[in-house]
Parts: C-alpha cells; structure tokens; sequence
C-alpha cells in the first residue's frame, strides 16, 4: 500500500563547499516533491557527532528548481523505460515502430540529472557564490578552499603601444 507523503523537508542541495556548507531549500512537500518553499538555507558541516547547522539565507530559486527537477529527471528515466518496453512489446516489435520518443526522453532526463549533480555552478558553487554564502553566514572568507578563493577577473585590458602615425596626402588627378 502506497502512502501519501506529506510534511515539511530539506530539497535541492545546490552551491556545494566541500566540508564547508551547501544550499538546501525547505519546502512543504506531498510525496517528496516540493510544493511550497519556505526559506533557502546553508547547511554549514560541523565535524564530529553533532548535526548539521542550518542558517537562513533567503530565496534560493536554483536550489528550489533542482528540488523539484532533479526527482522528475529519475522519474522520467524510468518512465521512458516502461514506455519503451509497453510500445515495443517488451523489445519484439521495434523495427515496425517509432522508438525514437522514449529513447530521447530518456536519455535527456538522464544527461539532465547526470549535468545537475556535477556542473560546476548548480551542484558546486562558484567562487563568487561561495564568498557571498560564505558572508551570509558569517565564515571568513579565508576559511574557503584556495580553489574557492581565487576568482577570475575576466579578461585582461593591456594598452597597445603607441604608433607613429603618418599623414597621407591624397591626389586629385580631375
């Protein structure tokens, strides 16, 4: 018998420093899916016995889009696969009929789930993201990885050297 789930959970581990802290979303959730956000937190690690501490950061939109996208890529995945194994009469009959829908929604949910939890930038949190958390909680941005600490300017602005410019005298043969 199936139960239905309902309460008020941690979703969407997002801006992740390793032994540091991440990002999670409360939510209330209706079998483990986010309904309704409740407040963005970083959950700073502390070593040793004692549970995590849970800090109010405000809104994180990324953490609450991947709570709730990353159980439906799973679904999807294996939804795809029923849906193979239904259309194609448990793989007798693929070569008189379309397969491309399932393979595609499948594959796609998987790359998409895969890409949420290794890009940097979703799963692990940027430079800049870390030093903002890092604030927002009040660790000192020295405590960050070195990895974390050193942020890229962009590109790099180097004058031209100077040119003689020469003066060009045009000619008018009318």
């Amino acid at each position: 018998m199936a139960a239905l789930m309902i309460g008020i959970n941690y979703v969407g581990e997002v801006d992740r420093v390793d032994n540091l802290f991440y990002v999670k979303t409360r939510a209330f959730v209706l079998m483990d899916f986010p309904v309704i956000p409740l407040g963005s937190y970083a959950i700073v690690i502390r070593p040793g016995p004692q549970a995590d501490l849970a800090v109010p950061i405000g809104f994180s939109l990324k953490s609450w889009m991947m709570g709730f996208l990353r159980p439906i890529s799973g679904l999807l995945v294996f939804a795809s696969i029923i849906w193979f194994c239904v259309i194609t009469d448990g793989g007798k009959k693929i070569a008189q009929i379309n397969i491309m829908p399932p393979i595609i929604t499948g594959l796609t949910a998987l790359i998409f789930g895969i890409v949420s939890i290794t890009v940097r930038g979703i799963a692990r949190a940027t430079p800049a993201r870390a030093a903002e958390i890092a604030r927002a909680i009040d660790l000192p941005e020295e405590s960050l990885p070195e990895s974390y600490r050193h942020r890229p300017t962009g590109f790099e602005v180097v004058p031209l050297p100077a040119q003689k410019v020469q003066t060009v005298e045009t000619i008018d043969n009318a």
